[in-house]
Parts: C-alpha cells; structure tokens; sequence
C-alpha cells in the first residue's frame, strides 16, 4: 500500500499513476529486453520481499527502490505512448500527467527543504484557532498543551470546543506531549492530521515516532486503537491556563 499510493508522492492520484507507470515499465522491460529483466528487477523485487516480511516498516529503507522506480516509470511512460502513436490527444494529456507529476513533486520537495530555514506565516495558534472556527460543526477536544496555545478565553468563545473528550469528535494536541513513542500506530493513512507543524520533513502517518520538531497533530476522538495515546494525552499534567470554563 505505501510503495502504491505514498512513496512516489504526496498526491495520492499522482503516486498511484507513477506506480501503474512502473508496473507497466517493468512489463515492457520483461518483454523486450527478457535477460537484462532478470538482473535489472531481481534486486527490487527480492528486497520487497525481504522487507515484507520484518515487524518493523522504516519508510527511509524504501529509499533503495527510488532510482529502480525511476527507470520503470519512464519505460512506462515510454511504452504508453508508443502503444497510443496514432491517438495524439491520449498522448498528449500522457505528457502533461508527467510533466505535472515532476513539477509537483519539485514543488513539494522545494518547499520541504526551505522550510528548514524559512519563517512560518501561520502560528500554532492560528493553525488552531482556524482548524476549529473552519469546522463549526465538528466537535473537537484540545489537550492540555494545545489548549495553553490557543488560551482559555479563545477557547471558551467556541462553542464546538467540548469541555470532556467524550463529547468530542476530534482531539487537537501536540505531538510532543506523548512521551511514550510506542503509543502512536502507524502506517495507516489519513490516521494523524497535521493541523500545523514548524517543518514538513515527515509523513506522520508512516513515521509517528519522529523525534525531530513538534506539530500540532489531529486524530479522531472515537477510534478504539487510538484509545491508549489519546488517555496518555489527556491526562498530561495541565500546562498554565490549560483550565477553562464557558461563560
């Protein structure tokens, strides 16, 4: 599922279409170039293999198949648009599927990199209050250190901030006040909504225990395997000002 809808891009629509683009890269390998098949996908196909079968998915060991994937992909492209010579329309939105797939992914990386080093418009606080105030019917919970965030008198001015979790729909807090890494269950995508985060150097879903820069992070309030982190959550000691009552 990762290496299908993630690994070659942030776009799922994009990322599926370069893995179709690959399989169909590696079909026209295996039937035109049968010898030079079996060396060229031996060692993608048994690495695959081998890392299906460990406990333990570490996204950065996929990183090995990334230039393997790249030629498939463009023997794919390639065989596609041969098979489509006589279709010049087919051909064309072809071309412009790729040429939008490798300027997005530019994007995406560009902007991941200088977020290193470049200042953020949008606080937590904002990014919180603006979560919040776009979904007027959601009900949501603020932990203990997000609440400090966005402050009491804000919070209570909201009339979709619950006061218990169990009235609440989603739960907003900061990834930093789960102390136990162990609790966050990864590789499930959509699972961690990234409300707001100082860098964007990691998909949350497949890697939940990096231990780099905080973000402010959104799970569904209801989800039963979610139940351990969002009671280690709650019960994290109250940062000031973390106590509010409406008026």
């Amino acid at each position: 599922m990762y290496l299908g809808s993630v690994f070659l891009s942030k776009n799922t629509v994009f990322a599926v279409m370069a893995s179709a683009l690959a399989v169909v890269g590696a079909a026209y390998l295996v039937k035109t170039q049968g010898k030079i098949s079996i060396w060229f996908l031996s060692l993608p196909v048994l690495y695959v293999l081998y890392m299906s079968g460990q406990r333990v998915m570490i996204v950065r060991n996929y990183l090995l198949l990334m230039p393997f994937l790249a030629v498939l992909m463009g023997l794919g492209l390639f065989a596609v648009t041969l098979a489509t010579e006589s279709r010049r329309r087919l051909r064309f939105l072809l071309c412009t599927a790729a040429v939008c797939f490798i300027v997005y992914n530019m994007c995406v990386a560009t902007k991941s990199s200088l977020g290193i080093y470049g200042t953020h418009t949008t606080s937590a606080r904002s990014a919180i209050a603006n979560r919040v105030i776009s979904s007027p019917e959601t009900r949501f919970f603020l932990s203990p250190a997000s609440l400090d965030l966005l402050g009491a008198d804000t919070a209570s001015q909201q009339t979709n901030i619950v006061e218990t979790i169990d009235l609440a729909e989603k739960l907003i807090f900061l990834s930093n006040e789960v102390k136990n890494r162990g609790l966050f269950i990864a590789n499930v995508p959509g699972r961690y909504r990234t409300v707001w985060s100082g860098v964007d150097e990691v998909n949350w879903d497949f890697y939940p225990s990096w231990a780099g820069k905080h973000r402010v992070l959104e799970v569904s309030a209801k989800e039963l395997r979610l139940q351990p982190l969002i009671s280690a959550i709650i019960h994290t000691r109250p940062m000031h000002g973390a106590a509010y009552r409406r008026p």
